[in-house]
């Protein structure tokens, strides 16, 4: 993933773990990041680069919001990301749960437009869903083909959603499912999705985000099927269980972003889950109220100045430099 901290292993079992690392992380080198509430921004590198307030207030702003792998939702690290719609822009957020409002970032799409307008070619259509019933059962396309942009064509394939109301992440192989319906020929080279929606005349119920094109799959896909996000290690959890006061149809993230389920009597058993859709994603301890994020920072100085509220009045922690034995810069919270 890049420039990241030491890791952090987190094991339920009685004996320690024993980790090799196979592939060692990037040194930060000038760079410098920040952890606020246990939750960690990009890194940043005021030295070498030109670091404006803007850029400064979209990382801050970014710590309250739910962060995925770059694999899914950073087409700049991931080439392979032709189109991306992550509906952060113009993102007006309300108190409800980020959990619920959001598959990465703050904000979703309550619509059923997945792909809108594009213009390049890839195969892959991936994006993040959470349906609250029965009926979406198709995708509807806009194609174009061998580069063609005159002629498009509108087909439409099979769709099988998980509506229980739980965010679900899944990639569809486009040029193969087309070509396995003889939608298109074996002899189209390339395709361009240039439209995508979840059955035309059905939009309420449906919350869509991170809807990308792309070239390859993710890091670290898993189907569903084959690593299903409600199943447990123990077989004494039932659905819907309750955690924390909470009811949850599959399997959830405890305050150790460990994924876990519960039984009858509320004892709590860690799950089978996919690293995409259990532990790939981090939290924010707290919720931000909309509007009162302020940053202050005149670029080339030694200080930046931020405020905000969380939603449930909790008090922040003070900023925390990531390496800890960095001191490059005095920084205030309100």
């Amino acid at each position: 993933m890049g420039d990241v901290p030491l890791l952090t292993c987190i094991s339920t079992s009685s004996n320690a773990p024993n980790v090799s690392e196979l592939v060692q992380g990037v040194a930060s080198g000038s760079k410098i990041a920040f952890e606020l509430d246990g939750q960690l921004t990009d890194y940043i590198d005021f030295d070498n680069t030109n670091v404006t307030q803007a850029n400064l207030y979209t990382t801050i702003n970014n710590l309250f919001g739910i962060q995925c792998p770059p694999s899914i939702n950073n087409p700049i690290v991931t080439t392979s990301i032709v189109y991306l719609q992550d509906f952060e822009s113009n993102c007006v957020y309300d108190e409800t749960p980020v959990t619920t409002n959001a598959f990465c970032g703050q904000c979703s799409s309550n619509g059923n437009t997945l792909v809108s307008s594009n213009s390049r070619v890839g195969n892959y259509l991936c994006f993040a869903y959470r349906i609250l019933n029965n009926y979406v059962i198709s995708i509807s396309l806009g194609i174009q083909i061998n580069g063609i942009t005159t002629t498009t064509l509108w087909p439409s394939i099979s769709f099988s959603p998980q509506a229980d109301q739980v965010w679900h992440y899944t990639c569809i192989d486009i040029y193969g499912t087309l070509l396995s319906q003889s939608s298109i020929a074996s002899t189209d080279s390339s395709l361009v999705i240039t439209n995508a929606w979840l059955n035309n005349d059905i939009k309420n119920g449906i919350y869509i985000d991170v809807v990308s094109i792309r070239g390859a799959l993710p890091n670290g896909y898993e189907v569903t099927t084959t690593y299903p996000i409600d199943q447990s290690i123990n077989s004494s959890c039932v659905f819907p269980f309750y955690y924390n006061g909470n009811s949850y149809t599959a399997c959830t993230l405890d305050n150790n972003n460990i994924p876990i389920c519960a039984d009858n009597n509320n004892v709590t058993y860690q799950c089978k889950s996919s690293s995409i859709e259990g532990v790939r994603r981090l939290y924010p301890k707290h919720q931000l109220v909309y509007n009162t994020l302020a940053v202050t920072y005149t670029p080339g100085s030694t200080q930046f100045t931020t405020s905000f509220r969380y939603s449930d009045c909790g008090h922040p922690t003070l900023f925390i430099p990531s390496p800890s034995s960095v001191n490059m810069l005095f920084f205030k919270i309100y």
